[in-house]
């Protein structure tokens, strides 16, 4: 891995927890959902989830963190949040918060993550805010250039993780 223990870093994960598009519940809903993962995995820290809705982008909620971006297993994803915003990543967001591969979703052999964002943190399409039906954004936690957006699903029946950041 690459926790050098000098360098500035902040955590990423995927949820091992997964959840239909309708029950993620808005930004706010989800960055508490990342805070109890990271709660019950026992990594301290402030979580979000990497999620929008119409009144809370990522891009205004997030800090933007200058420093190294790793996943639990210490592998670096990103050096910067500016490289963070523009794909490819430097590895797949695809481990969750104990450090295990992500699981898989119920659509075919993918890890997937809801987003509801663009790759540089603006809102896109949204489950209805996450609490109605419609379409969303989801990423594919396997490959680094479409972590963020990957395609576009129905809410009410793929189950898919989120990704969660330390802030």
């Amino acid at each position: 891995g690459q926790c050098v223990a000098e360098i500035p870093k902040k955590r990423v994960f995927m949820t091992s927890q997964r959840w239909l598009g309708t029950q993620i519940g808005g930004a706010a809903v989800a960055d508490a959902r990342c805070q109890a993962a990271a709660d019950a995995a026992g990594i301290g820290g402030q979580w979000k989830a990497f999620i929008s809705d119409s009144q809370s982008p990522v891009e205004s909620r997030f800090n933007k963190f200058d420093g190294w971006y790793v996943r639990m297993d210490c592998v670096r994803i990103a050096r910067s949040w500016s490289a963070l915003i523009q794909p490819p990543l430097e590895a797949p967001i695809n481990v969750d918060e104990y450090g295990n591969a992500g699981p898989i979703s119920n659509f075919g052999n993918f890890r997937l993550a809801y987003t509801g964002t663009t790759p540089d943190g603006r809102t896109w399409d949204t489950c209805g805010d996450w609490s109605g039906s419609g379409t969303t954004n989801v990423g594919n936690a396997d490959d680094a250039y479409f972590w963020a957006y990957s395609w576009v699903f129905t809410c009410d029946w793929m189950t898919a993780s989120m990704y969660c950041f330390e802030q």
